[in-house]
């Protein structure tokens, strides 16, 4: 699995975040007008960003790592093919993980909930929603969408954040006909818009890649 990642001198990185923590610091948001509100949240998520990265942490571009990812296409048996993705993002304490295939504007989304993806209120503990990710598809008439699943990789536990997997995200490469094994798993944490801070990276074992297989 290639990622597009980001990387940035440490101290480089420090000085950035100190400059911007300084720029978010100030007046409450309530009392700032809404040019400044936006402002301020965009100072926010890069003073999230430089902090990861004065860690030595590597930032992820989701959407950009997910499109080089590319797609397959799968007979769904009624004579049309749903496209879906290779790579597969879920909460990572999720065990499954739900796609519909990429529509005719190349959206796709991922589903953790038991039900179907188009039911959800694309809410952030259920779901997330990537717009216009591929290329649309003006020609439509041999495409549909069905429902797959693919297996959610667990995290070893020496990856396993202190306070728990609440709020993280494990990126993969899916398997979308469960339970077959997940591939090249990655932890993530987001830090907003479509930057992911990449905490691990790891192979599954032939064990786990067996216990993982044998799920229902």
């Amino acid at each position: 699995m290639e990622l597009e990642t980001l990387t940035e001198d440490p101290h480089v990185a420090r000085r950035a975040f100190l400059e911007y923590r300084e720029a978010v610091r100030g007046p409450a948001k309530q009392d700032l007008t809404l040019a400044a509100r936006q402002l301020r949240e965009i100072d926010e998520e890069m003073m999230r960003a430089y902090r990861e990265l004065a860690k030595g942490v590597t930032l992820l571009r989701l959407s950009e790592t997910i499109l080089a990812g590319g797609m397959e296409g799968r007979e769904n048996g009624r004579g049309f093919t749903t496209c879906l993705p290779r790579l597969a993002v879920a909460r990572a304490t999720a065990r499954r993980v739900w796609c519909e295939g990429v529509d005719q504007d190349g959206d796709v989304g991922f589903s953790w909930a038991l039900t179907a993806v188009r039911n959800l209120s694309w809410s952030r503990m259920n779901s997330l929603h990537l717009e216009r990710l591929f290329e649309r598809e003006d020609d439509w008439k041999d495409r549909n969408r069905g429902r797959y699943a693919a297996t959610v990789p667990t995290v070893p536990p020496r990856f396993r954040p202190p306070l728990g997997l609440g709020g993280y995200h494990v990126l993969f490469e899916a398997e979308w006909s469960a339970p077959p094994a997940p591939a090249d798993p990655a932890l993530l944490k987001h830090l907003g818009g479509d930057l992911w801070a990449v905490l691990a990276t790891w192979d599954l074992t032939p064990l786990e890649a067996a216990v993982l297989g044998q799920r229902s």
